[in-house]
């Protein structure tokens, strides 16, 4: 499904691609496996918590901290196809 998303938006300047060459990549990748693996744990399904703390992570990303990754999140080698 990342790879189809990807194919979706080619021409969006703001889009952050889920794969790279292939392989998932990335905190929108993470923030994806997130809401799939920990969706259904929220409290009333509200995922709200879940994107907050990735967008907080994507943030700091883009402004050079390495370690933006919120912990607790899964690897993406976990998730390698």
């Amino acid at each position: 499904m990342a790879a189809k998303g990807d194919a979706q938006n080619p021409n969006d300047p703001g889009y952050l691609p889920l794969l790279q060459n292939g392989q998932p990549a990335g905190i929108a990748f993470e923030a994806a496996c997130a809401l799939i693996f920990e969706g259904l744990a929220q409290p009333n399904g509200y995922t709200e918590p879940l994107l907050h703390t990735f967008r907080s992570a994507a943030k700091q990303s883009l402004c050079g901290d390495s370690s933006a990754l919120p912990s607790g999140a899964v690897a993406r080698e976990e998730f390698a196809v």
